[in-house]
């Protein structure tokens, strides 16, 4: 059964273009829903635990510390967590694209 994070996820994401832009570029150059304070922070309290533990088994259990270096507030350590997560699952998503569009 897909997460809460994932689903919200498949929803915001279902274009296959956008999602190969994310997996490109990132979230740096903006994306739509994801680029102030305020929409990212909703994101990531929705989602917190999830995102947690989604950073944690990719990045081990010190991904926290390994984020939050050169960050100097909280608001920019909650947006690279958060945009980590976009970008994965974007990735995921044009990776998926891609190797149905070679069957």
């Amino acid at each position: 059964m897909p997460s809460e994070l994932f689903r919200a996820l498949d929803e915001r994401f279902d274009d296959v273009e956008e999602c190969r832009d994310i997996a490109r570029h990132g979230c740096e150059g903006g994306v739509s829903g994801f680029i102030y304070y305020n929409e990212v922070n909703k994101f990531f309290w929705q989602h917190r635990n999830e995102i947690e533990d989604y950073l944690s088994s990719i990045y081990g259990d010190d991904y926290l510390e390994q984020m939050s270096k050169g960050k100097h507030s909280l608001n920019t350590l909650l947006c690279e967590m958060v945009w980590v997560v976009v970008t994965d699952h974007c990735m995921c998503v044009a990776g998926k694209a891609e190797e149905l569009q070679a069957v």
